[in-house]
């Protein structure tokens, strides 16, 4: 049972950015492929695109957007 918890919980996504153009979305995406950090896109339709990282990289992810 622990160890389903743990595999359901590793593969958790969250919204870094919410409300993102195409572009904007698109650039955070290459910044972060750069970077090693896997990352994703999620279209809200008229609420614009949502950018998701894995919850474990979202300290990196924060870090290589601010640099960049």
């Amino acid at each position: 049972m622990i160890v389903l918890l743990l595999v359901v919980l590793a593969g958790c996504k969250t919204d870094l950015y919410r409300n993102l153009s195409e572009r904007e979305a698109n650039e955070m995406l290459a910044v972060l492929m750069s970077n090693n950090i896997s990352a994703s896109k999620q279209y809200l339709g008229d609420e614009g695109v949502t950018f998701l990282v894995e919850e474990n990289d979202l300290p990196r992810a924060i870090n290589a957007l601010k640099q960049n």
